[in-house]
């Protein structure tokens, strides 16, 4: 059995001279410093200020850090209880969510939304699939209206994407009153961020009460209360342990370790996870988050987390270093 040992100060430099030092805080496992130098050098390549990483296996962290600074000044050292803005890495909470309300009888995944937001044909479809898209097709991307059906909307109905979780049916109508699909719901998979939009507002109908409070303590109860948050629980402040800039990283924000004991009970699809070596992937990227989840065969789950995005910094490259480090760590 391996022992975790207290984390230090990590100074960084460039060619263009000394710069201030990056601080690391967590709990870091024997002989994987690697680990840090791959995180920080994303960290720089990324251009942003704050970054999280964890590592576990069957739902316990080895391996918790977080890198660099909390606020935009760079005068508060992250710490890894600090909530992040996670984008699509929301989307695997959001679906086992909703297949976990089907499982209970509590939501039928094969339910219309129009049956749900009451859309009536009398007010008028532009295209007569609208009524047959299910929660199911959101779920699995097949709502058959394409990637932006905003984008398809009139310019007054129109609205930037942290503002859909707030007017998911006014959309709708609008959707139903004005998009052509471009195939049939069910048939083909188009990634629709505005799908997960809708399913938010589903499970807050469903449940009676905001879909955080369900993922919080539904899930996994004893384990996700203090590790999750969002932006659109309206009645909820925000967190005073929230890096400066996460409400721009996405509705749902969350500490990698929160994500890594998810993970340890999910896959990426909302599937309860069983025993098999399946490997998974989940990216997120918002102008303020790129986060990966990733599932190994070997049973090493990790997540990590950065306050911002870049062209330079993407998701598959921090993936190949993390992979290539860890396969070089004996973590059994």
């Amino acid at each position: 059995m391996h022992s975790l040992i207290p984390s230090l100060v990590v100074a960084v430099s460039t060619p263009a001279g000394d710069v201030p030092a990056v601080p690391i805080s967590g709990t870091p496992f024997p002989g994987a410093e690697r680990l840090d130098e791959i995180v920080l050098k994303h960290l720089n390549v990324i251009g942003c200020e704050a970054a999280e990483l964890s590592v576990s296996s069957g739902g316990r962290i080895l391996h918790r850090r977080a890198y660099g600074w909390s606020d935009q000044a760079r005068t508060v050292p992250m710490k890894p209880d600090v909530l992040m803005g996670i984008a699509s890495c929301e989307k695997p909470i959001a679906n086992a969510a909703a297949r976990a309300l089907a499982a209970r009888g509590r939501l039928k995944l094969d339910r219309t939304l129009a049956e749900i937001y009451g859309i009536q044909p009398e007010a008028g479809y532009r295209d007569p699939r609208f009524p047959r898209v299910t929660v199911r097709h959101l779920l699995e991307h097949q709502g058959g209206w394409g990637k932006d059906p905003v984008g398809q909307l009139p310019a007054a109905d129109r609205l930037p994407f942290l503002e859909w979780d707030h007017h998911v049916p006014q959309l709708l109508a609008s959707i139903a009153r004005n998009v052509k699909f471009e195939s049939d719901p069910g048939s083909t998979a188009a990634y629709c961020n505005l799908g997960y939009s809708i399913v938010r507002d589903v499970l807050t109908r469903t449940l009676g009460r905001h879909f955080i409070e369900f993922y919080r303590s539904g899930l996994l109860p004893g384990t996700l209360e203090t590790g999750i948050y969002s932006t659109t629980n309206v009645r909820e402040a925000t967190p005073r342990n929230a890096v400066w800039n996460a409400g721009q990283g996405g509705p749902v924000w969350a500490t990698s370790d929160a994500l890594c004991r998810f993970m340890a009970h999910y896959w990426a699809n909302g599937e309860r996870r069983g025993s098999e070596a399946f490997t998974w992937q989940m990216n997120g990227s918002l102008d303020g988050s790129t986060a990966l989840m990733y599932w190994r065969p070997d049973g090493i789950d990790y997540a990590v987390i950065f306050n911002g995005r870049s062209p330079q910094a993407g998701h598959d490259a921090i993936r190949e270093d993390l992979n290539r480090a860890l396969d070089a760590i004996d973590m059994r």
